[in-house]
C-alpha cells in the first residue's frame, strides 16, 4: 500500500512538473517571439497573465509564484535602455518591486485566491473567473500603486521625462486613464480566457485520473 501510495505522489509531483515546464514554455514562447502583448491603439494589453492564472489554479500558489518570476523577469529583459535609464536614476528597487516582485506576489496571491474560492464554489461555478478576474485587477493595482512610488517623489525622473510641474496633472490623468482601460480588457481576457482553459484543462486531468 506504501508503495502504491508513494508512486502516487511521485506521478503526481511529475505531471505538475511537467505541466509547469509547459507553462513556463509558453511563456518563453511569449516572451521570444514577442507577442507578450496586444496592441490597441495606445493600449498593450498583456498576454502572459493567462499561464500564470491557469497555472496558479491548476498548480496552487507555488507555481502561481514561480510563473510570476517567469513573467517579471521577461518584463525587465524587455524594457531593455527604458531600464538602464531608470536603474541610472536609482530606482532598482522600485523597478524590482514593479516587475518581479510584483509578479511574484499576484502569482501566488492568485493561487491563494483560488484555493478560498474552491471551497465556497464546491460545482466550480464561479471561481475560476473570479480568480482570473480579482488576480487582473490585482496585478494593475501593483502596478499603479509602483508607478506612483517610481514618478510620484522622483524629480530626477520626473526631469528625465521633461514632465515639469504645471503638465505633471494632465499626464498622470492621461497615464492612469489608459492603464485602466487597458485594466479592463485584460481583466476581460483573463475573466474568460484564462479560466475557460483552466477549466477544461482541470476536467481533462480528473478524468484521466490523476
Amino acid at each position: 500500500m506504501d508503495n502504491k501510495r508513494n508512486s502516487r505522489a511521485i506521478r503526481s509531483r511529475t505531471l505538475m512538473l511537467a505541466q509547469l515546464g509547459i507553462l513556463i514554455g509558453v511563456m518563453m514562447v511569449f516572451h521570444l517571439t514577442g507577442i507578450t502583448t496586444i496592441a490597441i491603439g495606445p493600449i498593450h494589453m498583456t498576454i502572459m497573465w493567462v499561464p500564470i492564472i491557469i497555472g496558479a489554479i491548476l498548480l496552487g500558489p507555488a507555481a502561481g509564484a514561480i510563473l510570476g518570476a517567469v513573467f517579471g523577469i521577461s518584463v525587465l529583459m524587455n524594457m531593455g535602455l527604458i531600464t538602464q535609464l531608470l536603474l541610472g536614476v536609482n530606482a532598482p528597487l522600485t523597478i524590482i518591486f514593479m516587475v518581479v516582485i510584483r509578479g511574484i506576489g499576484v502569482g501566488f496571491i492568485s493561487g491563494l485566491i483560488y484555493k478560498g474560492f474552491e471551497k465556497l464554489d464546491k460545482k466550480e461555478v464561479w471561481s475560476y473567473e473570479a480568480t482570473g478576474l480579482l488576480t487582473s485587477l490585482l496585478n494593475t493595482f501593483m502596478f499603479v500603486a509602483g508607478t506612483a512610488m517610481l514618478f510620484g517623489g522622483n524629480e530626477a525622473l520626473l526631469e528625465l521625462a521633461y514632465i515639469d510641474d504645471s503638465s505633471r496633472g494632465a499626464v498622470f490623468g492621461a497615464l492612469f486613464a489608459i492603464v485602466w482601460a487597458q485594466a479592463l480588457i485584460e481583466a476581460a481576457v483573463c475573466t474568460l480566457v484564462a479560466a475557460t482553459i483552466a477549466r477544461v484543462l482541470k476536467t481533462h486531468i480528473l478524468k484521466t485520473g490523476q
